[in-house]
């Protein structure tokens, strides 16, 4: 089974804020941020974010908040994705 783009998202974005190394932790913040523009363009991969979402155990949905707002990065666009999907307010 290949592996979604909501998958891959979410999880990268869970693992970045777990890296000790500062360089391999911009680099999963860098992907999550690159994915997160393609996952924007489609709505069915918006829909698949929530859907997953909704299945992760709530501390691990708050974890994704927290390595969202916390990234040394800019991760505008990650948030805009994490907002569609309803996993955090706002629009």
């Amino acid at each position: 089974m290949v592996p979604s783009m909501a998958a891959f998202f979410l999880h990268k974005l869970l693992v970045a804020s777990e890296r000790r190394k500062e360089d391999k932790r911009l680099k999963d913040y860098r992907q999550v941020e690159a994915v997160a523009k393609a996952i924007l363009s489609d709505p069915a991969v918006v829909e698949d974010v929530k859907r997953i979402a909704d299945g992760l155990q709530k501390k691990w949905v708050k974890e994704l908040v927290a390595s969202a707002s916390k990234a040394d990065g800019d991760l505008d666009t990650t948030l805009a994705v994490l907002r569609r999907a309803g996993i955090i307010g706002g629009v």
